[in-house]
């Protein structure tokens, strides 16, 4: 008796789960999905080149060297790590290229050209002979031989590195002096700036660099400091100005040393504006 009692109370729950199954709507039961793989991540790959500048190697370490998607992501100060940390926590989860410049943890690149002759540059005063010209003189080193070696660099970088991004992401990082009240009116950047937004909330060392209007208001609407730069900027050589000139998209994402979570967010809400730059396969 006890075994006809189980069985029978079997058949009604299996009939009870296949009438709950039967009340859900055929559509509803395609889009249910098993929940997303939270440990799923885009695997980062690695390669370096070495560009030998009179003796002196300047590294180049490239994260996912075969990404193809027209992003490129470039810190080219050695001495700013906290973009190099930002852009490395984006790159498991959004496509694009990085190229990091290392060399001996400076800002700047430096070296002996002959036991006699030295050269030190800015590696973002570069884009330009003139740009080239005023970096080499500003560190007592310029003869034509230097101006000719640098130039060749920069061309490398440029031809070799650059060439096939559709948006270039400038990562930087700045300490004591540099902001962006130094594009304000009457401050020593003001010819630099088209537009200036500037919430106060918000720490001045923190700021989108952009050659694009849109991207200017997009950066505005949601709160950020964001100059837009002059459709006529000084030739100091440096990329934001090469870009300009040349008519490739540019945005730098700037942040004081050590303002990590800041940097990764503000590189997390320009992905909604690099969707339209990365190419389709």
């Amino acid at each position: 008796m006890m075994l006809h009692k189980l069985i029978f109370l079997l058949s009604i729950l299996l009939c009870s789960c296949s009438l709950i199954t039967a009340c859900v709507p055929a559509n509803r039961l395609a889009g249910m999905t098993a929940p997303p793989d939270s440990f799923s991540r885009l695997k980062v790959t690695y390669d370096e080149k070495i560009y030998d500048l009179s003796g002196e190697p300047i590294k180049f370490l490239i994260r996912n060297p075969d990404d193809n998607s027209g992003i490129v992501y470039f810190n080219m100060h050695d001495n700013e790590n906290t973009s190099v940390s930002a852009v490395d926590s984006m790159l498991t989860r959004y496509t694009g290229k990085f190229i990091e410049l290392q060399f001996k943890g400076n800002r700047w690149i430096g070296g002996w050209m002959n036991d006699k002759k030295h050269f030190w540059f800015d590696p973002n005063r570069i884009y330009s002979d003139f740009g080239i010209f005023k970096t080499l003189q500003s560190y007592n080193s310029f003869t034509p031989e230097n101006k000719k070696q640098v130039r060749i660099f920069s061309e490398y970088i440029l031809d070799s590195l650059l060439s096939d991004a559709n948006m270039i992401v400038a990562v930087h990082n700045n300490m004591k002096g540099y902001s962006i009240e130094k594009y304000m009116p009457d401050s020593i950047f003001e010819e630099s700036a088209a537009k200036i937004h500037y919430d106060r909330k918000n720490s001045p060392h923190d700021f989108f660099f952009v050659n694009d209007p849109t991207h200017f208001e997009y950066f505005k609407n949601l709160g950020y400091n964001a100059i837009l730069q002059s459709q006529k900027p000084e030739d100091d050589g440096s990329l934001s100005v090469y870009c300009a000139l040349k008519g490739i998209p540019y945005i730098n994402v700037e942040a004081k040393e050590g303002h990590l979570e800041i940097q990764q967010k503000m590189l997390e809400d320009l992905q909604e504006i690099l969707k339209n730059y990365r190419k389709r396969d």
